[in-house]
C-alpha cells in the first residue's frame, strides 16, 4: 500500500513538474506581453501630458493680414481704389481668432457689394472664394455696373 502511494505521489509530482514546463514558455510570454504594455502605456500617458501642456499653452491662430486677389480687366486705378474699399471693408477682421471666424459672414460682407471708384465707375463685387489663415486671401471678381 506504502508503494502505491509513494508511485501515485511520485506520478503527481512529475505530472506537475511537466504541465509547469509547458505552462512556463505561456507565463514567460504573458510576462513579456504585459512588460510591452507597460511600456507602450508609460509612452502614450507621456505623449498625453505634452500635447496637454502644448494645449494649454498654445495661443489661438488670429488673422495677421488679409491679401486680395482682384480679377479686373480694367486699369490698375480702378483696381488700386477697389482693394483700397477691401481692406476698409475687412480692416476690422485683422486681429480676430481663426477658429471663431465664420466664412460665410466674410462671403456675405462682400457678394453682391457695390463699389464706387469715382462718380462714373461702379463695381459688383462676386466673391471666388476665401483661403483663411494667418494671412487670409480672398478672390474676388469686380464686374463694371452701367448706371
Amino acid at each position: 500500500m506504502k508503494k502505491q502511494a509513494a508511485i501515485i505521489l511520485l506520478g503527481l509530482i512529475i505530472g506537475a513538474a511537466t504541465a509547469n514546463l509547458f505552462q512556463a514558455k505561456l507565463i514567460d510570454e504573458l510576462y513579456l506581453e504585459n512588460e510591452n504594455l507597460k511600456i507602450d502605456l508609460y509612452e502614450s500617458t507621456q505623449r498625453l501630458n505634452k500635447l496637454e501642456e502644448q494645449l494649454e499653452t498654445h495661443q489661438e491662430l488670429l488673422i495677421r493680414d488679409i491679401k486680395f486677389n482682384i480679377d479686373i480687366d480694367l486699369n490698375s486705378f480702378a483696381e488700386l481704389a477697389i482693394k483700397n474699399e477691401l481692406y476698409e471693408i475687412t480692416s476690422e477682421l485683422i486681429g480676430e481668432k481663426i477658429n471663431n471666424l465664420n466664412p460665410y459672414f466674410i462671403y456675405r460682407m462682400l457678394e453682391g457689394r457695390i463699389i464706387e471708384c469715382n462718380e462714373e465707375q461702379r463695381y459688383k463685387l462676386t466673391v471666388d472664394w476665401i483661403i483663411i489663415a494667418e494671412e487670409t486671401t480672398i478672390s474676388v471678381e469686380c464686374i463694371s455696373v452701367d448706371e
